[in-house]
């Protein structure tokens, strides 16, 4: 029982592969068979046919074999069971002719000088045996090389054999030109990385190396690892050392860049020998600066796949780039703008056949996304013919302070949506702000929105939810919820209250008349909206 590892054979039009192997094991039969599986490595490809062996009981070490209900006698000419074995068949194949089968098998791998010896003696005194006629069969590392078949999901990719030391990665690879983020389009399962939206930021420290946050998004949550890179050695590999701090444990890897035009496209690849170096894990990744790559970049990153041994399309999973994949709410502090992952919703409108005219007048201002730094904050809309009339107002320090704003109602879609211009900052410019009015009863609440992309990954999004009193109303409370709940870009835990008081000031159309105390704030529009 057990497994024989073929040393050589006669030569075999069913054995056209290396890295030949038998396994006996018995079976559960009743009948006391025998299974048999046999294998080799065609082309980087497993291949097996399984058997059902019977033992002769007459002692004359004969096996007969059936494969695919073809059944082949099988003489055990020589064995030791621990070390060697010599095999036989034969049969007639016509015209005076015989067709003659040999094999020699050892436990190992090697024979010693005796095994060898007892072999050759056997051979010598068999007719039909020819020791010339046997042909080696390889059992190296490289012969033994094939791409496993997964019929289920797998967490890593393990394969035969240790590492291939002969991979290189790009000569003269350039650390700086390396730098920034790296979107990872696929990658080799791991068991580190179970999220999608995987990416890369590398970032320049002191002494030459590489600063490397890792970032992946996890059931809506974002988890980062944070590593050095460095050039390993000089000794022509191009080889990458990272260290990660995971759970307070240092975690080393080695890293290729495989191919990189720094630009547009990277291939990654590591590996590390586990099972005493009989076989090897390995890792991948292909990567992009904008999370799309190119034909061109496709192909150039095709072509370094196919030639590198342990780097096999089928074992890539995609990782998923959208916009729900990657979504998820960042901690933000206080004070801070809301940004978020993502690009504004061209396609947002706001409350259909909106009545400006019912709108007009003041709004007090209960929650925002903005920081909130005074109190009493509200805004007054008084529509002219062509425009409307925006008055910001607040309490600063105790005084009372207005700013006030022209915008343009869109009326050829009457969807609740306003253009205000707003001062740019660190600029004597403006530029345009749309803001959507989202929810309104025009009675009690209503719920306004703006939106603008930072980069191509993410945006800032404000919002105000407004009332005619000082509180927000239970019915503008639940309809302003119920739209929350709708909308991703709104988040209540973003939503900050702005104290507001009975006795706050309110400003009419008498009082902006008569008022000659008026501060103007720089401030951003609803900022306006404060």
């Amino acid at each position: 029982m057990g497994e024989w590892i073929e040393l050589s054979k006669y030569p075999q039009p069913t054995q056209t592969g290396q890295c030949n192997r038998v396994k006996y094991e018995l079976s559960e039969s009743p009948y006391g068979e025998i299974s048999v599986l046999n294998s080799q490595v065609v082309n980087e490809e497993l291949a097996t046919i399984s058997g059902v062996a019977n033992v002769s009981i007459d002692g004359t070490g004969q096996l007969e074999v059936n494969y695919n209900n073809v059944s082949e006698t099988y003489y055990i000419l020589a064995v030791d069971y621990d070390e060697y074995a010599l095999v036989y068949s034969c049969f007639n194949s016509g015209s005076g002719k015989r067709r003659v089968d040999s094999w020699v098998f050892s436990r190992t791998g090697t024979l010693s000088a005796a095994a060898t010896n007892a072999i050759n003696q056997v051979i010598n005194q068999t007719q039909g045996l020819l020791k010339e006629y046997y042909l080696p069969t390889s059992q190296s590392f490289a012969s033994c090389f094939y791409y496993p078949k997964f019929d289920e999901p797998q967490q890593f990719i393990e394969l035969p054999g240790p590492c291939d030391t002969s991979i290189r990665g790009i000569p003269d690879f350039n650390t700086t030109a390396y730098e920034g983020t790296w979107i990872e389009t696929a990658r080799y399962p791991q068991l580190w990385q179970v999220g999608q939206c995987n990416r890369a930021i590398y970032t320049p420290i002191e002494g030459g190396g590489l600063s490397v946050i890792h970032s992946q998004i996890t059931n809506g949550e974002l988890t980062k690892i944070q590593g050095i890179a460095i050039v390993a050695s000089d000794d022509g590999t191009w080889q990458l050392e990272v260290a990660f701090s995971d759970n307070n444990e240092i975690r080393r890897s080695n890293y290729y860049v495989l191919a990189t035009d720094y630009l547009n496209y990277a291939l990654v690849y590591s590996c590390a020998n586990v099972d005493n170096g009989n076989k090897r894990r390995v890792g991948s990744w292909k990567l992009s600066r904008t999370g799309i790559l190119s034909i061109q970049d496709n192909a150039a990153i095709d072509a370094v796949v196919s030639r590198t041994q342990g780097l096999l399309e089928d074992y890539y999973q995609i990782t998923e780039q959208n916009v729900e994949m990657c979504f998820q709410y960042p901690d933000i502090a206080q004070n801070d703008d809301i940004i978020i992952p993502g690009q504004c919703d061209q396609t947002i409108s706001g409350v259909a056949s909106f009545d400006v005219n019912q709108f007009q007048g003041n709004w007090n201002q209960i929650k925002r996304y903005d920081p909130v730094t005074t109190i009493c904050v509200g805004t007054r809309f008084t529509p002219e013919t062509d425009s409307i009339n925006v008055i910001s107002y607040e309490v600063v320090n105790g005084e009372f302070s207005l700013t006030g704003r022209t915008g343009r109602f869109n009326s050829t879609e009457s969807s609740g949506q306003i253009t205000l211009s707003m001062p740019v900052v660190g600029s004597e410019e403006s530029a345009d702000t749309i803001v959507y009015i989202l929810a309104t009863d025009y009675t009690s609440y209503a719920l306004a929105y703006s939106c603008n992309n930072v980069n191509a990954f993410q945006r800032q999004v404000r919002a105000w939810q407004l009332s005619r009193e000082r509180t927000m109303s239970p019915d503008g409370e639940a309809a302003i919820a119920g739209l929350i709940q709708q909308r991703q870009e709104l988040h209540e835990p973003y939503f900050k209250t702005v104290e507001q008081h009975d006795i706050c000031p309110e400003p009419s159309s008498a009082f902006l008349f008569k008022s000659s105390i008026v501060f103007l704030c720089v401030c951003a529009i609803f900022q306006l909206l404060l």
